[in-house]
C-alpha cells in the first residue's frame, strides 16, 4: 500500500477512535515515514503529554525537531528520552550533535566522552569531541581528537583540515602544510585548503605560492571576496596592477558585496597614483554603500581628502 493510502487509512481508522494511543503511534511514524515532518511533529507532541514513559515517542519527537532545525527543543525531548532509556548510544550521539548546534560545547562533549567509554572506536565522536574542544579553545585536546579520528579513517577530510587550522595557529607551518596537503588528497576542490595554503606562504612570504594557491581558491569558490582581496594586495604590492585590478573585476562579477570590491579597486588605483581613477571608484563604492562593509563615513572622509587630479 502507498504511504499515502496508509497514511488515510490510519486517519480514518482515529476519527472513529482518537484515543488509541498506539493507532495514533503508527499514524505519527507513517506521517514521519512519508516525509510529513510537521505533521509528525504534532502527533508525536500529543503523545509525548499522553506516552509519558516511553522513549520511542521522546527520540522520535527529537528527531522530528532536529529535521524542523528546532535544535532546543530537539535537545530537550533527547533528554527526556534518555531519562527513560540512558543506554541508547543513538541518542546520546543526538543530543550531542543539538548541543553542538546550540554552541552547548561543554554540554556536548559530555555525551561525546560517554559513547568513547563504550565504544573507543568512535570516529565520530571522536571528531565531534575535538571540535568541542576546538570552540571551547582547547586546541592541545582538540589535536588529540582529531588525530584519533585520522588513526581510525585517514579519509577523514575535516579532521585533517582542523588539525592544519590548529597547527597553523601553533606558527607551525610544516605540519599545517601536511595536513592542508592531505585535505587536498582526499578532495582536490575543497577551497578553503588552498586558501589557508595561501596564507602561509604569505606568511612565509612566498609571494609566488600564494599567488598560485588564490588562483585555486578563487577558481573553485568565486564568492570567497576575502581571496581575491588577499590576492590583489600581494599583486597591488608587487607593482602588477593590471593583474590586481583584473583579479577585483573577476571579484566584481562574482562576489555580493560589491561596494568592497569597488572599494579595493580604488585602493588599487591609489597605489599606483592614478588618483583620478582613485576618486571615481571611491565615489563608485559610496553608490553602492548598502555592500561596503566599511564604515561609508570613513570612505566619504578619504575622498574629502584624496589628492586631485592633476590638470
Amino acid at each position: 500500500m502507498a504511504n499515502v493510502d496508509k497514511i488515510e487509512e490510519l486517519r480514518e481508522q482515529l476519527r472513529l477512535d482518537a484515543e488509541n494511543v498506539e493507532l495514533r503511534f503508527e499514524f505519527a511514524n507513517a506521517l514521519f515515514s512519508a516525509g510529513f515532518t510537521k505533521e509528525s511533529l504534532a502527533q508525536f507532541k500529543f503523545l509525548s503529554e499522553v506516552l509519558t514513559d516511553k522513549f520511542e515517542v521522546f527520540n522520535k519527537l527529537g528527531i522530528c525537531y532536529e529535521k524542523l532545525k528546532d535544535f532546543k527543543n530537539a535537545a530537550s525531548a533527547y533528554e527526556k528520552a534518555l531519562e527513560i532509556n540512558p543506554k541508547n548510544l543513538d541518542t546520546v550521539f543526538n543530543l550531542g550533535l543539538a548541543y553542538v548546534t546550540v554552541g552547548e560545547f561543554e554540554l556536548a562533549k559530555m555525551c561525546f566522552l560517554e559513547i568513547l567509554g563504550k565504544d573507543e572506536n568512535d570516529s565520530n565522536s571522536y571528531f565531534y569531541l575535538g571540535f568541542c574542544c576546538f570552540k571551547l579553545n582547547d586546541l592541545e585536546s582538540a589535536l588529540e581528537s582529531f588525530k584519533k579520528v585520522v588513526e581510525l579513517n585517514d579519509e577523514d577530510l575535516y579532521a585533517h583540515f582542523y588539525m592544519g587550522n590548529i597547527y597553523n595557529s601553533q606558527g607551525n607551518f610544516e605540519l599545517a602544510k601536511h595536513e592542508f596537503n592531505r585535505v587536498l588528497e582526499i578532495d582536490e576542490e575543497y577551497s578553503w585548503a588552498y586558501y589557508n595554503l595561501a596564507n602561509i606562504a604569505i606568511a612565509e612570504e612566498d609571494y609566488e605560492q600564494a599567488v598560485v594557491c588564490l588562483d585555486r581558491t578563487v577558481e573553485l569558490n568565486p564568492k570567497d571576496e576575502e581571496a581575491f582581496r588577499n590576492y590583489a594586495r600581494i599583486l597591488t604590492v608587487n607593482e602588477l596592477y593590471d593583474d590586481a585590478r583584473e583579479v577585483m573585476e573577476r571579484a566584481l562579477e562574482s562576489c555580493p558585496n560589491k561596494g568592497n570590491i569597488l572599494y579595493c579597486i580604488a585602493k588599487i588605483y591609489q597605489a599606483e597614483g592614478r588618483n583620478k581613477e582613485y576618486i571615481e571608484y571611491l565615489n563608485n563604492a559610496i553608490d553602492n554603500s548598502s555592500t561596503l562593509t566599511i564604515a561609508v563615513e570613513d570612505v566619504r572622509h578619504e575622498l574629502l581628502f584624496a589628492p586631485k587630479p592633476e590638470g
